[in-house]
């Protein structure tokens, strides 16, 4: 059976469906917008026409990105998506491989593969980027793209030097400016995460006065100021940037913020940022959006908090470790180690606070191939420690 559809009819129709469901969001918001995907899929299940077999598989795949960017979906229905799309790829003759469009398998897989991560089931979302490239004939976009998934897998997983190495391939693609500056925010992170602080500065650099647009280049202002922090520079940098009315003032960079602030030696940065029950109240910032990390730093904040009983801070902060694993992105994860081990040493759980640093020693030392027990700078203090002496 030959192919039915065409990628520029497929081109055509993902012009078409994008315009409408953009104008379905900015009228009525994202979550009437999921509404109105589900239900066009429905409705177009009742025919069975070439053009709308089409139509009901790219609104498919934006049901899955639109809950990537915003959620909406529960597991069951993303699994029936998923099994609804591979149905209409087979019933329409697309062959995996062998067919000219079979790069279809790959978009599939590739935003499953994102909803995996996105979840922190990151083996998981290795396996559907490479399902989805065994099962497609590989466009030089989507090899790239695979390319870049691949380098944010491997980093996450603390395998910076292999993540470094996909991510400099994607970076040399001149196809998607997009695609190449999201590898390159990935990779001044990878230089950083890996020791060579100076190498990530440098990047930063050069990579800002290059960046495609306003977002990545407040990334890389942001790794830059990290970075420094990393060689002793004053934190009062990053707080400047989260300040109300900053480019900076956006849910992630806050609660990044949030967690450099309660891992640093001193507690006197503490203040510095507003209360997070407080930046609650302001529509701009979204910790819904980033529900595993803000509970964690809820967690942090409340265990602070001397009026709630002691016994139940404890019992809070043992929460956090079961969230840790879901954690998006490595540094995120370093900084909550360094923070949970803070609270416990400056609470005298000595041999608790032993353990919960190994775990950030040993992600160090991972991350930066065995050259360094502290890779974000700012707990010399805790590795100068002799724990045995104190549990």
């Amino acid at each position: 059976m030959k192919d039915i559809w065409r990628k520029a009819s497929i081109d055509q129709v993902k012009r078409a469906c994008k315009l409408e469901l953009d104008e379905v969001q900015q009228e009525q918001g994202a979550t009437k917008k999921l509404e109105y995907i589900l239900a066009s899929i429905e409705h177009l299940a009742k025919s069975d026409q070439d053009d709308a077999m089409l139509k009901r598989f790219v609104l498919i795949i934006s049901a899955l990105l639109h809950h990537l960017n915003f959620g909406g979906l529960r597991n069951k229905q993303i699994n029936e998506l998923s099994d609804l799309a591979e149905a209409i790829l087979k019933v329409a003759g697309i062959k995996p491989i062998k067919s000219q469009v079979s790069f279809l398998y790959g978009e599939l897989h590739y935003v499953l593969g994102e909803i995996h991560l996105s979840n922190g089931e990151f083996m998981q979302g290795i396996w559907e980027h490479q399902l989805g490239s065994h099962l497609s004939t590989m466009t030089e976009q989507l090899n790239y793209t695979r390319q870049l998934a691949m380098g944010i897998y491997a980093l996450r997983l603390g395998n910076s030097q292999l993540g470094q190495h996909f991510l400099n391939r994607a970076e040399q693609q001149e196809e998607s400016l997009i695609i190449r500056d999201k590898a390159r925010v990935h990779l001044v992170r990878s230089r950083r995460l890996s020791g060579d602080v100076d190498g990530s500065i440098e990047l930063c650099k050069q990579y800002i006065s290059q960046a495609c647009d306003h977002s990545f280049r407040i990334e890389f202002e942001w790794e830059k100021i990290c970075a420094g922090i990393s060689k002793g520079d004053n934190p009062s940098s990053l707080i400047s940037l989260c300040k109300r009315g900053r480019p900076h003032y956006q849910t992630s960079y806050l609660l990044e913020c949030f967690l450099w602030l309660r891992s640093l030696p001193q507690t006197t940065y503490f203040g510095r940022i507003p209360k997070l029950t407080s930046l609650a109240q302001y529509k701009e910032i979204r910790f819904r959006d980033y529900p595993v990390l803000h509970g964690i730093c809820q967690q942090i904040e409340n265990a602070y908090d001397t009026s709630i009983p002691f016994s139940t801070r404890l019992t809070t902060m043992k929460k956090i470790l079961a969230k840790i694993p879901s954690i998006r992105n490595i540094d995120k994860e370093l900084l909550v180690w360094v923070s949970l081990s803070r609270w416990l040493y400056r609470n005298r759980y000595m041999d608790i606070a032993a353990i919960t640093f190994q775990e950030y020693i040993s992600l160090s030392q991972r991350l930066s191939s065995g050259r360094s027990q502290d890779v974000l700078g700012i707990a010399k203090d805790l590795c100068d420690i002799d724990w045995t002496t104190k549990i």
